[in-house]
C-alpha cells in the first residue's frame, strides 16, 4: 500500500511540472510570436507562417493540405 501512495505522488507531482512547462511554453511562444510580429510587419509574417506551413507539411504523412501531391513533390526534389 504505501507503494501505491508513493507512485500517486510521483504521478502528481509529474503532472503539475508538464502543466508548469506547457504554460512557460505557451507564453514564451506568444510572446515570441508577438516580437517577431512586430519586427516583420504583417505581410512578412504571413509568408514565413505560410513557409513554414508548407515546410512542415512536405516533412510529413499526414499533411492536411489537399494540393500537396506527389506532383508537387517530385517537382522540389
Amino acid at each position: 500500500m504505501p507503494d501505491k501512495i508513493g507512485n500517486n505522488k510521483r504521478v502528481l507531482k509529474n503532472t503539475v511540472y508538464l502543466y508548469v512547462r506547457m504554460l512557460i511554453t505557451v507564453f514564451v511562444s506568444l510572446y515570441t510570436s508577438r516580437v517577431v510580429l512586430q519586427y516583420l510587419g504583417v505581410v512578412d509574417f504571413g509568408i514565413l507562417n505560410v513557409v513554414g506551413a508548407l515546410r512542415s507539411c512536405k516533412n510529413n504523412e499526414y499533411c492536411s493540405l489537399g494540393f500537396w501531391n506527389k506532383k508537387l513533390e517530385n517537382q522540389y526534389r
